[in-house]
């Protein structure tokens, strides 16, 4: 476990928010330091699983996240100029949860895709709207609750309904998604790994490409 990952296993805000500053002002690389911290953001997630954290360390993890990430974005803003592609990105209706899809989105956005975030609770309806105004080739769907596979699911078949599904691929990540959640919602990939997910998203749009 590198430093900046226990730093935010063990919420200690100020000497982790100190650490990275240090290491940016190190030429440390932004992108190893969002890799640690969705390492460190998925130990505490096991943690919360396991009852070792509640509710109250889960809020002050996510809110340390956030502060690291005021820290780093402006170091990512070099990357950006050139845009590959873009994406649509959301999570879906009846879940809350953002963590992932906010590092996600980072890592997304420093690798050259334009994100339009819709945010959490996102129903179908508005979705599809946004695909068809934005004009993107990826639809980027986050969940954390077993619950929600039905609303990933109506939101692919709305897309299918609105002719748009050869011209849009569908990636979907959370913690509970599989190879067998993708093939019940009829996405195109699955990632339970904000990195992998950027990568794949490379992939897709490549495939559409072709």
């Amino acid at each position: 476990m590198d430093e900046i990952t226990k730093l935010l296993v063990e919420l200690k805000e100020k000497e982790l928010v100190q650490y990275v500053q240090d290491s940016l002002d190190n030429h440390g690389d932004p992108m190893e330091i969002i890799n640690s911290c969705q390492t460190g953001m998925e130990i505490i997630g096991e943690k919360f699983r396991d009852q070792v954290y509640f509710l109250p360390e889960l809020l002050i993890a996510a809110d340390l996240f956030k502060k690291v990430m005021l820290v780093v974005t402006p170091k990512l803003e070099g990357r950006k100029s050139q845009k590959i592609g873009k994406i649509v990105l959301g999570t879906v209706k009846g879940d809350l949860h953002d963590i992932g899809k906010n590092i996600f989105k980072t890592i997304a956005e420093a690798n050259g895709f334009e994100v339009i975030d819709l945010g959490v609770d996102v129903p179908a309806e508005r979705f599809l709207e946004t695909l068809k105004n934005e004009g993107a080739q990826i639809l980027a769907m986050s969940g954390l609750l077993t619950t929600i596979f039905g609303s990933m699911k109506s939101t692919v078949e709305n897309v299918v309904e609105e002719g748009l599904r050869a011209k849009v691929k569908v990636i979907i990540g959370g913690a509970p998604i599989d190879e067998n959640v993708m093939k019940l919602v009829g996405a195109d990939a699955f990632s339970r790994n904000a990195s992998e997910g950027v990568d794949l998203c490379k992939k897709l749009l490549a495939q559409l490409k072709d």
